[in-house]
């Protein structure tokens, strides 16, 4: 029997055989006909010490169903509630906090954007997620500046096993297909994925603005030897993703014609040094009917390179982190189009670059029958423009 809590495969392999084989002798002791096994999920390395002071945990449990969002497969926590814009852009709010408050990770990986609106890892399908830890407090020691609100750090499946899943919801035409699989020994898992959406409507029959076409492949290599302990790739790429908003349709309509992304990560064994990149890119047209066109074009390449450890010395754990995030070639240009006079203009909105040195460290100790936690992070950024 093989259990794994979505973030270490190793130590809840062990876990997991254990626990299977004390409940089978408990069953050979007691006469049962059942076995009931608990797994609770152990946060990410970053979050050891903050986990024993604040109310953070796994954000997703049995009883998840498919969704059409990521937001709304998160909005299951207690910690998460939902407020703005609807659809594949919906936005997560903690403590009444929300968009670039929240920090918002993939696998431990900081994921940032242009977009105003919006969760930052919607491109993420929620199919393709096996569990969510969220941290519903400032955690600005464990995720650096924008973590005011706390963070999330979506975690994606690692198939054991050949399978399909097909979902369809009739409110607004919305048809997936997930195909998943993994090779002979395990150390090699694949998904790909198709999500379609047409408009659902409100009580009046009105058209609810949340349509999108999506695609997304997902590969992951894992070992539990060599210097190479895991890789894995996410390759996303959606279409007419409509804003669902309160603006009347007839004034403002708003929709992104392409989203795409290209992200990927490497842990190696020394230090468990993480290497990561994201490349991401947007098309947002907004249209005022008999008015203009306004077309702004995104882009920008975020990549970073951290190692960590943890040490123990008798009551006391560290946990340390060092590294680099950086952004290149972050852009924004905006083109104007009069529908009246058609007459054209452009200018470029943002062209820069971001990089910040970092190192946090965590230290707990346990006292009588609670903890004692101290965080600290220093960090030096830069952020240059390329604007006339």
């Amino acid at each position: 029997m093989c259990l794994s809590d979505g973030y270490s495969m190793v130590p809840m392999r062990i876990f997991g055989t254990c626990l299977a084989l004390w409940a089978t002798d408990v069953v050979a002791e007691t006469g049962e006909d059942w076995i009931r096994v608990e797994v609770t999920a152990t946060p990410p390395p970053y979050a050891s010490a903050v986990a024993k002071i604040l109310p953070s945990g796994a954000a997703l449990d049995e009883t998840n169903t498919s969704t059409v969002d990521l937001a709304t497969l998160l909005d299951d926590s207690a910690a998460i509630t939902l407020n703005g814009q609807g659809g594949l852009f919906q936005t997560v709010n903690i403590r009444g906090f929300a968009r670039w408050r929240i920090k918002t990770l993939v696998e431990g990986v900081p994921i940032h954007t242009e977009r105003r609106a919006g969760n930052t890892a919607e491109f993420v399908s929620p199919s393709m997620v096996q569990q969510a830890y969220v941290i519903p407090g400032a955690a600005s020691a464990q995720f650096g500046s924008g973590a005011i609100g706390g963070g999330v750090d979506v975690f994606l499946r690692a198939p054991q096993q050949h399978h399909l899943h097909l979902s369809y919801i009739p409110t607004n035409d919305y048809r997936e297909v997930l195909f998943a699989g993994v090779n002979n020994d395990r150390e090699f898992s694949w998904m790909l994925n198709h999500r379609h959406s047409n408009n659902s409507k409100d009580g009046a029959k009105a058209a609810i603005h949340d349509q999108f076409e999506k695609h997304s492949l997902v590969l992951r290599k894992h070992s539990d030897n060599g210097w190479l302990r895991e890789a894995l790739v996410l390759l996303s790429e959606a279409n007419n993703v409509a804003k669902a908003s309160s603006d009347d349709p007839g004034q403002r309509l708003t929709i992104y014609p392409t989203n795409s992304h290209q992200w990927g990560k490497a842990v190696f064994a020394w230090r468990n040094a993480t290497v990561y990149a994201h490349r991401s890119n947007l098309l947002t047209d907004i249209t005022r009917p008999g008015q203009r066109v306004n077309q702004l074009t995104s882009e920008a390449l975020n990549s970073g390179f951290n190692i960590s450890d943890k040490h123990l010395f008798e009551k006391l754990a560290l946990h340390w982190r060092v590294g680099v995030d950086s952004r290149f070639g972050v852009r924004v240009n905006e083109q104007q189009f009069g529908l009246i006079d058609g007459t054209i203009s452009a200018q470029q909105n943002i062209d820069g670059q971001q990089w910040e040195l970092y190192a946090a460290a965590d230290i707990t100790r346990d006292v009588n029958n609670g903890f004692w936690a101290l965080g600290a992070r220093m960090a030096h950024m830069e952020q240059e423009k390329s604007l006339n």
